[in-house]
């Protein structure tokens, strides 16, 4: 869980959900941390917390994506 934390890893969930940790600075120069989900070609949404994430998407289904699996 520690490269996900880090943005070095991704997240995948049986549905075929992403979970990405997008680190940005926002317009008023402060570095924002958020989980954002998505399924393959659909944003369906960013949230601050793990425990927003978990009332969209089922925490205990995720696991590492590996980039060099095809993923239909």
């Amino acid at each position: 869980m520690k490269r996900v934390h880090l943005g070095e890893m991704r997240l995948r969930g049986e549905s075929g959900e992403v979970v990405d940790l997008v680190t940005y600075v926002d317009k008023m120069q402060q570095t924002r941390r958020v989980y954002r989900l998505s399924r393959p070609g659909i944003f369906i949404g960013e949230y601050k917390t793990v425990e927003e994430l978990a009332k969209h998407v089922d925490l205990a289904t995720l696991v590492e994506d590996d980039p060099d699996e095809f993923h239909p």
